[in-house]
């Protein structure tokens, strides 16, 4: 037996010897990746990362693309164990070595399988401020991806969001460093534990690797203008809290710069610090397309082959489809045989990709238990665990005359974009084979026959904000033909038929032999127009839409509807349409990819005429319930904004129904801080719910009928404008505290959150223990309310003097007290060197002789119980 086939040998031993059997070209194919999708025989109809769970596999197209190599990763290949198990087969018994793959999926706040449990977003996570809770999330979303055979997770999101334009705040833990260290430790640990090698585990890769969370201007990408203090201080903890000492595996390098120095191709970020200080075991992987925008966006490289170069010899071990297959690894060849590239690099990172690989037991046991998966994905204990996370994260910000919770109230008025459907954000699980339910669903059902509730959406909430025309109006599903040319010429390269037209041809091309932008697509389908799926009405005049930003034309029963080719392309291309129940139609399109590929989605609006109905239902009832926010175009990757207002005519609704004097409760499902300077005047009471997943429609409902308290705090802060901005809680003392308009401080500040009951603070005591920086500090808190509630204690420490500039205050401890009308508990904290620390002008971590203010409170700009301590030399 060959030693790294034998389990009893230590794992270095075993990289050792499977590294001095390679040839070149199969080290190079283990610092690749390559989509399990374009490989399958059939795409699965929910997802177009997702394989059919009855596919197999175009292995001629497997042995061109691995051949006897293999390949280090497969990555969009979503399916059931069966499935996987197959490709797997081919890694083991038909390469030379037979060196498993690692199969690596998107998990954020659930895998991104159809029908896999999808959880509360991060930001939902850091506003709940409760880690036992990350971490048993995490653990659920590890046993569920695990299950299904992947090994391995691009998540969790470590950056610290002090940009709230920035479209990925939603995938944070928000603004403070300690807050998102604390959860960064949880989740890492409960997804990946301290044994990989469980059925229930995984290899995680936090990212974005290392400060992406300000990226200049709020867009994304954007380079960060931060020193190196601010970077040692604030934002690498994260990650040292992720990867040092949480054990996290990977880290994805993130695409921008830092203070000019590319992240993707830097020694100080990848070697220096990640690799040398915190002792990744792992590899490190580029955030996809970073390696190419050496190039392309920092201009650093004439050519394709120097940016590769220039990151690997960096420190980067795994491409992120930068480049296809064969160039990325016959770069790497020519490189290394060239001489502009040492061996000794390569055969680094090849070790470290071995290492996961061992650890991950996939020499012992490639393959996935096929049916355990059923007891696993979306069972009722991670769907209780989702629906605790929406409970716990939603934030009270407003209740004037105590509104809240409903109480006798006849007849509800539930208005906006989001009252109907129920937002979950970006990077979730599809949901197959189930309906995620609805506010209106949610609020009738808590309801009961006491309450009459009347909804309208009154409008969307963006132009994008519509319903895809759903797959039972398709008689037999579409036909779509490829062509490898803009003219819809010659013979075509490939067909095929889906369910519906609900595409991201984005990073996926519809057909692995088309090039990445150039070709076109002719599709065809049979409508058949069922309005009841959306309305009692027989007929829906609306608009008839197809989302791209390519060219594109679209016949229906002969006629040219939509025209948006070329020089003449729509924003959102679409046309005036009669919708009339029982119709049928034949719909024929003609899509060119002369851009960079897109979200395409066949589609219909019918909004704009229901703002009128909204406001007149709002004046008929007992009360209002609006609930906007965001969506994927005003919140997710590349969703950034210049102005943090409701969007749209979320806007317009709000000020309307405000106007009427009743009653009137805002409820918000957004990714990000929202400007809501108008709404604290004219709403009553304002919820921000963020996304809640799949349960927290019922969340929001039991919060509104009072059934749960409400405890969650802000885990960033909201700014007053987006003239604001910068306004997270813990800036630099020195500059003027007032514009002309007014105070620069936040309109909500990070960790304020209002309940249903009261709580008081007393007997602030601290004690000095052993060592110069340990203390205990405790307090007792009272609830003074007539609700049982749970009250977010917050520790906060203010160095009174200092040799470098520091915050007035800072959280350096937090945690929840559940509570009963009249009940006191005492609650403690444990300080100690990193609690009082800074990095002094030598660049050193000291804790400096001198007073320090230790503050309780409930938020950042609350103080119940403060003290003064000193620490000696």
């Amino acid at each position: 037996m060959e030693n790294y086939k034998n389990p009893s040998l230590p794992v270095e031993e075993r990289v050792k010897d499977l590294l001095s059997r390679m040839t070149l070209e199969e080290k190079a194919s283990q610092m690749d990746m390559i989509r399990g999708v374009e490989l399958a025989e059939k795409v699965h109809k929910a997802h177009f990362c997702a394989v059919d769970e009855t596919s197999g596999f175009q292995w001629d197209k497997v042995r061109e693309s691995c051949g006897e190599r293999g390949m280090g990763f497969v990555h969009d290949v979503y399916s059931v164990p069966a499935v996987l198990n197959r490709l797997q087969k081919y890694m083991v018994e038909e390469t030379r070595l037979g060196i498993p793959c690692i199969f690596t999926g998107e998990a954020l706040h659930g895998l991104s399988y159809p029908g896999a449990t999808v959880f509360p977003m991060p930001i939902n996570l850091g506003a709940a401020f409760h880690p036992q809770l990350t971490k048993e999330v995490g653990a659920a979303i590890a046993a569920e991806t695990r299950s299904l055979g992947i090994h391995e997770i691009l998540a969790p999101n470590l950056d610290l969001a002090r940009e709230p334009r920035w479209g990925r705040v939603e995938e944070t833990f928000g603004e403070d460093t300690f807050l998102s260290s604390c959860m960064a430790y949880a989740i890492v640990t409960g997804e990946q534990g301290g044994d990989i090698s469980r059925p229930d585990k995984v290899a995680v890769e936090p990212k974005h690797y290392c400060v992406h969370g300000i990226p200049e201007g709020g867009t994304n990408c954007s380079p960060a203008r931060v020193g190196r203090r601010e970077i040692e201080t604030d934002y690498l903890p994260v990650f040292e809290a992720g990867v040092k000492k949480a054990g996290a595996y990977n880290v994805m390098a993130s695409y921008n710069c830092i203070d000019g120095e590319a992240v993707i191709c830097s020694r100080h970020y990848l070697r220096e610090i990640l690799k040398e200080r915190y002792g990744l075991r792992g590899y490190v992987r580029a955030d996809f397309g970073a390696v190419n925008r050496l190039k392309t966006a920092h201009h650093m490289t004439a050519d394709s082959r120097e940016s590769i170069r220039m990151a690997v010899d960096g420190g980067l071990d795994v491409q992120g489809f930068d480049f296809s297959n064969s160039f990325w690894e016959e770069s790497l060849v020519s490189l290394i045989r060239e001489g502009k590239l040492e061996e000794t690099v390569i055969d680094e990172a090849v070790s470290r990709i071995l290492r996961v690989k061992f650890e991950l037991g996939l020499f012992e046991h490639p393959y996935t238990d096929e049916e355990n998966y059923k007891n696993v994905v979306r069972c009722e204990k991670h769907r209780m665990l989702s629906l605790q996370a929406a409970r716990e994260s939603m934030v009270l910000l407003q209740n004037k005359r105590e509104i809240l919770p409903l109480g006798q109230v006849k007849s509800i008025a539930l208005l906006g974009p989001s009252s109907g459907h129920q937002r979950i954000g970006s990077y979730s699980s599809v949901p197959y084979g189930y309906k995620v339910p609805s506010l209106y669903e949610e609020l009738k059902k808590a309801a009961g026959n006491d309450v009459i509730i009347r909804q309208c959406d009154g409008c969307g909430i963006s132009d994008r904000d519509i319903s895809l025309v759903p797959e039972s109006w398709y008689v037999d599903g579409v036909e779509l033909t490829f062509y490898n040319n803009d003219h819809f010429e010659g013979d075509a390269i490939g067909s095929s038929r889906m369910e519906c037209i609900n595409f991201n041809w984005i990073l996926a091309k519809p057909h692995r032999d088309l090039e990445f932008t150039g070709y076109s697509v002719r599709m065809k389908c049979t409508l058949r127009v069922d309005t009841h799926v959306f309305t009692e009405a027989e007929e829906i005049q609306g608009r008839l839409v197809f989302t791209t930003g390519d060219s594109v034309r679209v016949m229906v029963d002969g006629s040219c509807v939509i025209d948006s080719f070329g020089e003449h392309k729509q924003k959102l291309p679409g046309c005036e349409f009669r919708f009339v129940n029982d119709a049928v139609h034949q719909v024929e399109i003609e899509y060119v990819c002369d851009v960079n590929g897109n979200d395409l989605t066949l589609s219909l609006d019918f909004h704009d005429s229901s703002l009128e109905k909204a406001v007149e239902l709002a004046r008929e009832c007992d009360v209002a319930v609006l609930v906007c926010g965001d969506d994927k175009v005003t919140s997710g990757e590349g969703m950034d904004r210049c102005d943090l207002k409701l969007y749209g005519k979320q806007k317009e609704l709000v000020e309307r129904v405000g106007a009427l004097g009743k009653p009137t409760v805002l409820v918000l499902e957004n990714g990000k801080p929202i400007d809501l300077r108008d709404e604290v005047e004219s709403m009553d009471a304002i919820l921000v719910a963020w996304f809640g997943g799949e349960l927290g429609a019922q969340a929001i409902a039991e919060a509104l009928f009072g059934k749960i308290n409400l405890s969650g705090k802000l885990p960033i802060s909201f700014p007053k404008s987006v003239g604001h901005i910068p306004c997270y809680y813990s800036r630099m003392p020195g500059g003027s505290t007032e514009y002309l308009e007014g105070s620069t401080g936040a309109l909500f500040p990070f960790g304020f959150g209002l309940g249903y009951t009261q709580f008081a603070y007393r007997d602030l005591r601290i004690e000095k223990g052993k060592e110069p920086c340990d203390f205990r500090v405790s307090a007792k808190i009272r609830n003074i309310g007539e609700r049982e509630g749970t009250e977010v204690v917050q520790l906060y420490v203010n160095d009174l003097q200092s040799s470098v500039v520091r915050p007035d205050r800072l959280l350096k401890g937090f945690c929840r007290v559940e509570l009963s009308p009249g009940e006191e508990k005492e609650v403690q904290f444990w300080l100690d060197f990193d609690s009082f620390k800074l990095l002094d002008l030598d660049m050193k971590w000291v804790v400096e002789p001198g007073e320090f203010e230790i503050i309780l409170g409930n938020s950042s700009v609350d103080t119940r119980l403060s003290r003064i301590i000193s620490i000696e030399a």
